[in-house]
């Protein structure tokens, strides 16, 4: 299993997605990050949050990537400094991730969407837990032909719960059914090692 960090860099986040982007593509391999404004921060104080606030004229940003990705990165910081005069000014700090977690809700009254978010949460990578889930389907005879926008439907979907586990493919999933029209995907909370 691979490891991944939170990384805070400060700069300007279109130099700093361009820089990661490069990077990746100039080494030719394939690595995982993102920068994300998805991404919650668990257990975050107060005066970490005014200090980060207060730091935006300085352009913090936060980027998840694997942790040889984040070592070759941090090593490429440290020996340019043409990059500071881009406006990436290097690497404000860094945490270990252990694992993310985000919760969801969805409804809907037809059976394809019902049938397609059922894909979405019933087929999950073997690195990700799902906690509470019971979907419930319901089928009222009485609302067969009703219009589409009344109260009553002849089929209705509902299901919500929760995805935690490896980063990388929480992340994934999470903008998977972000994307998903009927899915309401919550923002995503970080665990750290301690």
């Amino acid at each position: 299993m691979s490891k991944y960090y939170e990384v805070i860099f400060e700069g300007d986040k279109e130099i700093i997605f361009g820089f990661l982007s490069g990077y990746t593509l100039g080494s030719g391999k394939k690595t995982f990050f993102d920068i994300s404004d998805n991404v919650e921060v668990k257990g975050e104080s107060l005066s970490m949050s005014i200090k980060e606030w207060l730091s935006l004229k300085n352009h913090a940003h936060h980027a998840i990537m694997e942790e040889s990705f984040f070592q070759a990165v941090d090593s490429a910081l440290k020996q340019n400094n043409i990059l500071k005069d881009m406006g990436l000014s290097g690497i404000q700090s860094y945490r270990e991730i252990v694992s993310g977690v985000f919760e969801f809700n969805a409804t809907t009254y037809g059976r394809k969407y019902a049938n397609e978010i059922k894909q979405i949460v019933e087929n999950l990578p073997t690195t990700l837990k799902l906690e509470g889930y019971a979907p419930k389907e319901e089928v009222d005879k009485d609302g067969k032909g009703v219009e589409l926008y009344s109260p009553d439907h002849e089929y209705s979907f509902t299901a919500e719960g929760k995805i935690s586990g490896e980063i990388k493919d929480v992340i994934h999933i999470q903008k998977k059914m972000d994307e998903h029209p009927l899915i309401e995907a919550g923002k995503i909370q970080l665990f750290y090692k301690s």
